[in-house]
């Protein structure tokens, strides 16, 4: 005599629950943007082209080129996992002829979560903030670590269509 095993319900569920988590033991860091303003902890009108994390891509590739003569603030937000609370840090730096000067150190808790948003802003004024911006992102727990280098050029310009410079 043959038994046909039938799986119940409950069993389906918790293994499909297994099999389709999400792994989020460790702290990451898995999308960023730069953009005019936060709505809803959504980015809204992003910066073109948009940003990237030095560490993951082309190093080539076009900074995102923020006007002042129609925009006052960028805003830099993230989307992390953290299997625990922890701290990241937002270090606003600009370029300067000795090198890279820290503007701003931002703090931001995270909480437990498999999508935490985080984001700090940066208001810029004309001629004040010209040049070339980099915002490093660490964590409390290991601020040597770099998790992601983001940097994008302030320019004040009336052509809206002005060039984007290089990395």
């Amino acid at each position: 005599m043959t038994r046909t095993f039938i799986p119940s319900p409950f069993l389906i569920l918790a293994t499909c629950l297994i099999v389709t988590s999400p792994s989020w033991g460790q702290t990451e860091l898995f999308e960023v943007e730069l953009a005019r303003n936060i709505v809803d902890r959504t980015p809204i009108s992003p910066y073109t082209p948009i940003v990237y994390c030095e560490k993951d891509k082309n190093r080539d590739a076009p900074l995102p080129v923020i006007n002042t003569t129609s925009d006052h603030q960028v805003v830099f937000w993230n989307r992390v996992t953290s299997a625990t609370p922890q701290i990241f840090h937002h270090t606003w730096h600009k370029k300067t002829n000795d090198g890279w000067e820290p503007m701003a150190h931002i703090r931001l808790k995270v909480q437990k979560s498999s999508s935490f948003r985080i984001w700090s802003t940066k208001e810029i004024h004309p001629k004040l903030h010209l040049g070339e911006w980099m915002i490093v992102v660490s964590l409390d727990s290991e601020p040597k670590e770099v998790l992601c280098i983001a940097r994008f050029i302030v320019e004040q310009s009336v052509n809206t269509n002005s060039h984007s410079l290089k990395r």
